[in-house]
Order: structure tokens, then sequence, then C-alpha cells
């Protein structure tokens, strides 16, 4: 995005070498090590089942800078991938603990339908591998949580301060157990409907890693086989750490599939 050809532009003006902090930057053999590196940044993103296609583009340029002898360009734009391998992290975490957040809310009483709207276009910038603004919209979601829970505890606190909740609830008893007993059902449903999300979320993960997977293998093979850029000890750990994790994907999707088939199915 942006930020990359931010960064580029910069290292373009600084020339073949700077210096960062003790470490000097912008060598053949530095810029080669941060390709390297950012390589394996891209396989552990792949492992972790987040979309690569960003870090590859920002790969792919980074030794295309370097082909050219733009060594503080290829170095600047290799590091850059170890960002987005944080982001994407960071951001996933973030989804984890707002969902969390969200299915507790509802659970007790709590209207967070426009946080619900805020996290679902989170996650879709998120899915989309642009995560500034997918952190952006989560945090948004967040502060509707809080907002939303602190104006639900205050109207409690005045209600109970005016209200004489003993008389209402020998007066009330029976529709108190209905609306408690339809309560239950509604957070059953939310549960369940929350876990069919995250079985979703799983499987979508798991299908683009696969896709991942899959083209890191073709550029393996070509670098071997065409390029001769690879050795064959290096090939052949890379083809097996992806073969092995393909076979477990194979494994894992029919699991949630069924898994998602039987909470679909499930009634209350």
């Amino acid at each position: 995005g942006l930020a990359v050809v931010f960064v580029f532009l910069l290292s373009s003006l600084f020339g073949a070498v700077c210096v960062k902090g003790d470490l000097i930057i912008g060598t053949e053999n530095s810029s080669l090590q941060a390709i390297h590196q950012a390589e394996n940044y891209i396989k552990e993103m792949v492992a972790m089942g987040f979309g690569v296609s960003y870090a590859n583009d920002t790969l792919n340029e980074a030794k295309h800078q370097f082909k050219i002898g733009n060594y503080i360009g290829a170095e600047t734009l290799a590091r850059y991938v170890k960002d987005i391998k944080d982001s994407a992290i960071r951001v996933d975490k973030l989804i984890d603990r707002i969902e969390k957040r969200i299915y507790e809310a509802e659970a007790k009483g709590i209207n967070v339908s426009s946080a619900k709207t805020l996290f679902s276009s989170g996650i879709e910038e998120f899915e989309n591998e642009r995560y500034v603004n997918a952190e952006d919209l989560l945090n948004q979601a967040e502060n509707k949580v809080e907002e939303a829970e602190a104006e639900f505890y205050m109207k409690m606190v005045m209600e109970k301060s005016e209200f004489d909740w003993t008389g209402f609830l020998k007066a009330n008893l029976i529709v108190i157990l209905l609306l408690g007993a339809g309560f239950f059902i509604t957070v059953f449903v939310g549960y369940r409907e929350m876990r069919i999300r995250r079985i979703k979320k799983s499987i979508i993960k798991l299908e683009n890693e696969k896709k991942s997977l899959k083209l890191l293998m073709k550029e393996a093979q070509e670098a071997y086989f065409k390029y001769k850029t690879m050795g064959k000890s290096e090939y052949e750990r890379a083809m097996e750490i992806y073969q092995l994790r393909l076979a477990k994907i194979k494994k894992e999707v029919p699991v949630l599939l069924k898994l998602l088939g039987d909470l679909k199915l499930k009634k209350f």
C-alpha cells in the first residue's frame, strides 16, 4: 500500500547505504539477509492462517530492487514484511477480544448493534489485508461496546434507586420467569451464532492458507528447477513444510464443515 511506497521512496533518496543505530543497512549482504528473513516471516504467516498477498507483493518488489542494485530500497521493503506480519497478529487478537466482548454484552441484554456493524467492517478489512483500516474500525467497535455498557449500567442504577423491586417481583413473577426463559434461549442462540461465525472464519482462513501454500510451492519449484536460485536441501525442506501443512488443512476443513453443519441443524 501507500506505506510501502513511502518507505521505498525514502530509501531511494538516501542512497545505497544508511546507518540505523549501530547497524549498517543497505549493503548487498544485509539486503539479502533481510529478504531471506522476510521469506521466513511469510511462511510463519501462512502457518498462522493469514493471507499473504500483500506481504508477497512487498517481498517481490524487494527482490526486484535487489536485482537492479537498489539495496537500501530492497532491504527497507523486506523489513516492512515484519511490520505486516506483526499487524496481522495484532489485529487477529483484537478481533477475538472484541468478539468476546460483544457476545458478553449481548448476553446481558445490552444493545451493541452499532458496534457489530463496525466489527463486521473491521473483519472485512482484515480479510482483505488492510490492517490499518481494520484496526481503526475494530477500535471504534470496542469503544461503542464500552459506551453501550456504560449507558446500560447507568440506566440500571437510576432505575434501581427509583423503583420498588420487591413489589414488582411479587406482582410479575410469571412474566419474569417467561422473560428469563426467553432470555436464556436468546443467549443460547447467540452463542451458537458466535460459534458458527468463528468456524466460518476458521474455514476461510484455512482455505486462504491452502491457496497461499500452493502459491509458495509453485514459487519454490520455479526457484529450484527453473531459476536455480534455491539449493536442493532448502527446496526439500520447504516442500516438506508446505506438504505437511497442506495435509493437516485437508483433515481440518472437513471436521469444521461437519461441525458447522451440526450447529446449523441444532435446535434449542
